[in-house]
C-alpha cells in the first residue's frame, strides 16, 4: 500500500496528481490519497502508518509538503517518495528526482533506496535547510510579488 499526501495549494499538486492517478489505476497499484491546502494540516493528521503494510509515504507537493510529512517516516523503515509540484522543489532536485511525474512515480515504484541524513532542530525533523527567520522572509515576500519574473535587484 502507497499513502499519497497530495497538497492541492503546492504549485501545481492537483495537476500532477491528474497525472499519476491514472497510472496507478492501470498498473493496479494499491494506495490511499489525503489531501491538504497546505502543508500544516498534516500536523492535524494521525496517520499510523505502520499499522497497514506501507510500502511509501509518498508526497505530491513542495518542501514544506515534504517537511511535515518527514514526522510520520522518521524512525521507521519506510521510504518517502516525492513527486515534485511545488513552486522551489529544491529537495527533490538535490536528490536528482525527475520533475516528470511519470518517471517520478517509476522511480517510487522501482523502490530503489537512497538513504539521507535528517537534521532535528528544536525537535522539528529537516531534510533540506533551516532557516532563522530572515531567509523564510525574503523568500515569501518573492513569491508574494506580483513580479516574480526571477530578477534580482
Amino acid at each position: 500500500m502507497y499513502l499519497f499526501i497530495i497538497n492541492n495549494h503546492s504549485g501545481k499538486g492537483t495537476k500532477v496528481w491528474k497525472k499519476v492517478l491514472p497510472l496507478l489505476d492501470k498498473w493496479d497499484i494499491q494506495y490511499k490519497s489525503y489531501f491538504i491546502t497546505k502543508p500544516e494540516e498534516m500536523l492535524e493528521f494521525n496517520l499510523d502508518i505502520n499499522s497497514i503494510d506501507t510500502k511509501a509515504l509518498v508526497v505530491v507537493g513542495g518542501d514544506g509538503t515534504i517537511h511535515h510529512a518527514l514526522k510520520y517516516i522518521e524512525n521507521t523503515a519506510i521510504p518517502l517518495g516525492v513527486i515534485p509540484a511545488g513552486s522551489g522543489n529544491d529537495f527533490a532536485r538535490a536528490l536528482n528526482i525527475p520533475k516528470n511525474s511519470h518517471l517520478a512515480l517509476l522511480k517510487i515504484l522501482e523502490g530503489k533506496l537512497q538513504h539521507i541524513d535528517l537534521l532535528k532542530v528544536n525537535n522539528h525533523s529537516c531534510a533540506t535547510v533551516v532557516g532563522v527567520g530572515f531567509d523564510a522572509n525574503v523568500a515569501q515576500l518573492v513569491n508574494q510579488s506580483r513580479s516574480n519574473n526571477g530578477s534580482t535587484t
